[in-house]
């Protein structure tokens, strides 16, 4: 893989390798492929789509599935007459794509549910399978064995044949080439691919038998006019918890903001650093700060160094690393203000922030509209485009302004995100073109700033950055496939 140059190199080998029917190999080769390029900041939200690396997972697809055709022409399990599959890379227990399958099941109670797990990037934790399997006693969760990746794909398509689905969603991770190569149209299954690896490339969004389903307006459009995709638009929902009735109140400690994201969504290189602008928030505002998710041991260090620094107690920063309900612990510590995690956004997590009524302020990515979320905030939230307007904004917040927004907030999720209006997309097969928010025509990025990030990234320090976590993320897959 190393040695592959262009994409054309890379067609060749995996070419190659089906020739001589090594099918492992040519998994592999498209999967390292993708990794490469999702690891490399410059490439994220530049790259979506590769028709060609599509192509080759349905090629070898189609070998494995000529394999089975004489011992699986029936569906041999007696299933109900409702049965829904889903297929995933790993199930994380704060992963968004994990709370859209749980919303999946939640619409359709009557149902029956299994998840398949290829685990090709990982296995899935053990705390995450133990909340599903009490959420909903009757979900049955299958999980790949520990073999190579043409035993996996077998392993895959020989569950796909062994029921009777109504509907079968696919929600693999990125470089996942075992399950797109799965999903080839002579398994005659009503499936949808669910389009959540939206920022980099993902596998999976030419398969043109398959629904393709966009979960936000940005990604919605993106499909329809850059690749000419026959999409539809199911959009994202979360359990109503009820309205904050505290977030227009600023309380004695001063103004309470929260960011809720892994350390994968704020520790990615970009034009502005996260840990940087929770210190000079906190110095502005003088009010705290919550941060929800796992941030790295670093990332902790620089903020409380930071703070130090400018001499605010570092009390005034709360670091909690997972909580079972966003929704609920933005009501419990009674947030003013939701900071939308930059530079990658979460998009479930924010439709959670609207439907507590709790005000967002999002942030206005240097050149990508999908990142920036405008499109799936209210449209009267604020977005901030440098450090120094989003802490102007905030220490001019009064009750007044975060009573408005407050409202804003929540009406939005009612109209556009609630469990009533999910549920009816699945109803009536997607919402319509007309009523999904349309996205500005043309985006004015900042090319100034994205020009000396650009220059920054091709560092040899940041260049050897990227390379190691390349190489500790192939070294732990070596490891879990053994």
């Amino acid at each position: 893989m190393a040695g592959n140059s262009s994409l054309d190199h890379l067609v060749s080998e995996i070419t190659s390798h089906l020739a001589k029917k090594d099918i492992c190999n040519a998994l592999l080769c498209i999967q390292n492929g993708v990794e490469r390029i999702i690891e490399e900041p410059l490439c994220a939200a530049q790259v979506f789509e590769s028709k060609r690396l599509d192509a080759l997972c349905q090629l070898i697809g189609q070998f494995s599935f000529d394999q089975l055709q004489n011992k699986h022409k029936s569906p041999s399990t007696s299933t109900p007459e409702l049965l829904y599959g889903y297929v995933a890379t790993k199930l994380q227990i704060s992963g968004g794509h994990t709370r859209v399958i749980e919303d999946f099941i939640s619409a359709r109670p009557k149902a029956k549910h299994i998840i398949f797990l290829t685990g090709v990037c990982g296995q899935t934790d053990d705390n995450c399978l133990s909340r599903l399997t009490t959420k909903f006693p009757k979900l049955r969760l299958v999980i790949s064995p520990r073999c190579s990746l043409s035993e996996r794909l077998t392993w895959l398509q020989v569950q796909l044949l062994s029921f009777k689905f109504k509907g079968v969603y696919l929600f693999n991770h990125h470089q996942d080439s075992v399950a797109v190569a799965a999903f080839v149209p002579s398994l005659a299954l009503q499936a949808s691919f669910y389009h959540h690896g939206d920022h980099h490339l993902c596998l999976g969004v030419h398969l043109t038998h398959l629904e393709h389903i966009d979960f936000h307006p940005m990604g919605y459009h993106l499909c329809r006019q850059t690749f000419n995709l026959l999409n539809t638009y199911y959009p994202l929902t979360a359990t109503d918890l009820g309205v904050s009735e505290h977030s227009s109140l600023i309380q004695p400690v001063g103004l309470v903001t929260c960011t809720a994201a892994g350390s994968n969504k704020v520790e990615t290189p970009y034009v502005w650093h996260y840990t940087d602008m929770v210190v000079h928030l906190l110095k502005h505002t003088q009010g705290r700060h919550i941060h929800i998710g796992r941030l790295s041991l670093l990332a902790r260090l620089k903020i409380a160094l930071g703070l130090s620094f400018h001499g605010v107690p570092r009390n005034k920063f709360i670091y909690i690393p997972w909580v079972s309900s966003v929704w609920d612990t933005l009501k419990q510590t009674r947030v003013n203000l939701y900071i939308a995690s930059f530079p990658y956004g979460g998009a479930r997590t924010l439709v959670e922030v609207m439907g507590a009524g709790v005000p967002v302020a999002t942030h206005k990515h240097v050149f990508s509209p999908i990142l920036s979320c405008k499109e799936l905030a209210y449209p009267s939230a604020f977005q901030w485009s440098t450090f120094n307007e989003l802490y102007e904004y905030c220490t001019e917040l009064n009750t007044k302004t975060l009573a408005i927004q407050c409202k804003h907030s929540r009406l939005h999720y009612d109209q556009n995100y609630s469990s009533p209006v999910f549920n009816a997309s699945l109803m009536t097969n997607g919402i319509a073109t007309s009523e999904i928010t349309p996205i500005e025509s043309v985006y004015a990025a900042q090319t100034d700033a994205w020009a000396f990030w650009v220059l920054n990234q091709i560092k040899i320090h940041n260049f050897l950055k990227t390379r190691m976590r390349q190489l500790l993320k192939l070294i732990a897959k070596h490891i879990w496939t053994i």
